[in-house]
């Protein structure tokens, strides 16, 4: 007897949602039910899915290490805010996009992306933290039509980075 364990593959990446305002749940990552804030989306996405954010303030500290993309309702109105500590975001994952946040009021960087590559940075508002974001090690990136402004050291923030589109 010859038994095979076959993974079923998925028929398409999905879309997470996020709402801050389902308070009482359930919480199950859909549009009737999303879940209440994007770290939990991020335990529950895999490679290829979008996690689409809900306008509201997110005061999380995420780390992104599969390949997504992250996108905002709007905005100036959907907003991670890192409540001055860490990273409000960082990027340790190959082929992410963010889109439509302001991100906001991080001890370090607004986003942080390290070693990694394809990381496309657009239509956002990033402001209000040590350095608006910081690249290391990383190359082949875009950061496009994003307000950047009123950052403590730098806007933007290369080391040992390479062949980016700023």
């Amino acid at each position: 007897t010859i038994s095979l364990n076959i993974p079923q593959a998925r028929s398409s990446p999905r879309i997470i949602y996020v709402d801050d305002d389902n308070i009482t749940g359930p919480w199950d990552g859909t549009q009737e039910h999303p879940y209440q804030n994007i770290t939990s989306a991020l335990t529950y996405a895999l490679d290829g899915d979008t996690i689409f954010v809900f306008n509201g303030i997110y005061y999380e500290q995420l780390t992104i290490t599969k390949s997504i993309n992250l996108r905002g309702q709007n905005r100036q109105e959907t907003i991670i805010d890192a409540n001055q500590t860490g990273n409000a975001i960082k990027i340790e994952a190959n082929n992410v996009n963010i889109t439509e946040f302001t991100i906001q009021n991080a001890e370090s960087s607004g986003i942080f992306i390290y070693s990694s590559s394809k990381i496309n940075i657009s239509n956002n508002i990033i402001k209000n933290n040590y350095y608006g974001i910081s690249l290391s090690a990383s190359s082949s990136n875009q950061i496009i039509t994003n307000n950047i402004t009123l950052n403590t050291h730098t806007g933007i923030r290369l080391s040992d980075s390479s062949n980016n589109i700023i």
